[in-house]
C-alpha cells in the first residue's frame, strides 16, 4: 500500500462542467443587461477565488459578490443536467482504491450540492472525506486546506492536488505539498503552464505519474 493521499479538486477536475458554468453566467450577464461570453473568453479571463475574476465583468460596488453569486449558483442549478464526469475520472478514481491511497475532495463548491452531484454519479465511496464550501462564494481553500491538514495528520510531501487551477497549485505550494494540473478545465493551458507546476494530458496520466512515486 502506497502512503499517499490524492486532494481532488471538484469543479473542472473530476467534474466537466465549464459548459454548464457558462450558460449560467450568460443567464446572469442576460439578467444585468450585459453581452453573453463563451467558453473560450470564460477561460481567458477566469481565476480564482472567483470574486477576482467576477472583478473583472462586474462593478462589485453596485453587484456585490453575494448577489452575483447567489444567482449564479440559481442558473447552474438550472443547467446542471449538461455537466458529466471528465471521460476518465472513475478510472483513475479506481486506480488509486486499488492501489491503496487516501482519497478525498477539497473544493470551493458548496458542500450540500457537491454531496448531491457526488451521490448522484455515485462515486463517495471513493473518498475518505469530502471538504466543500459552507456558501457558493467560491472563496479561497487554503484555510480549509492547512485545517484539514492539521485535523487528518497529512504529510506535505506525501500528499498530491490535482486540480484545473492556477489556486491548486499555489495552495499546494503554500503547504509544501505537491500538484499536478490538468488542462482542459476553467483555465487555459496557458495559464497553468506559467505557474510553474507539472501539467498532466488527461487524469490517467496524472495518475500514472503519481502512482510512479513511491
Amino acid at each position: 500500500m502506497l502512503d499517499l493521499h490524492i486532494l481532488w479538486d471538484w469543479n473542472g477536475t473530476l467534474l466537466d462542467d465549464v459548459e454548464v458554468s457558462v450558460a449560467s453566467l450568460c443567464d446572469l450577464l442576460n439578467e444585468l443587461g450585459m453581452p453573453p461570453t463563451d467558453a473560450d473568453a470564460y477561460r481567458a479571463q477566469m481565476e480564482a477565488p472567483v470574486e477576482r475574476y467576477y472583478e473583472k465583468l462586474f462593478d462589485l460596488d453596485r453587484y456585490p459578490l453575494p448577489f452575483l453569486a447567489e444567482r449564479f449558483i440559481k442558473g447552474y442549478r438550472r443547467h446542471i443536467g449538461k455537466a458529466r464526469l471528465q471521460q476518465d475520472a472513475r478510472q483513475a478514481l479506481e486506480l488509486f482504491a486499488q492501489a491503496g491511497l487516501r482519497q478525498a475532495i477539497l473544493s470551493s463548491f458548496e458542500q450540500s450540492l457537491l454531496l448531491t452531484l457526488l451521490d448522484h454519479f455515485e462515486i463517495t465511496p471513493y473518498f475518505e472525506f469530502i471538504s466543500g464550501a459552507k456558501d457558493c462564494l467560491g472563496q479561497s481553500k487554503l484555510d480549509r486546506a492547512q485545517a484539514l491538514f492539521q485535523q487528518r495528520g497529512l504529510l506535505p510531501a506525501r500528499t498530491f492536488f490535482i486540480g484545473d487551477m492556477v489556486q491548486d497549485a499555489e495552495m499546494a505550494a503554500a503547504l509544501g505539498a505537491n500538484c499536478i494540473l490538468i488542462p482542459g478545465g476553467h483555465q487555459r493551458r496557458e495559464e497553468l503552464a506559467a505557474c510553474g507546476a507539472p501539467l498532466a494530458g488527461s487524469l490517467l496520466q496524472a495518475a500514472a505519474q503519481i502512482l510512479s512515486r513511491q
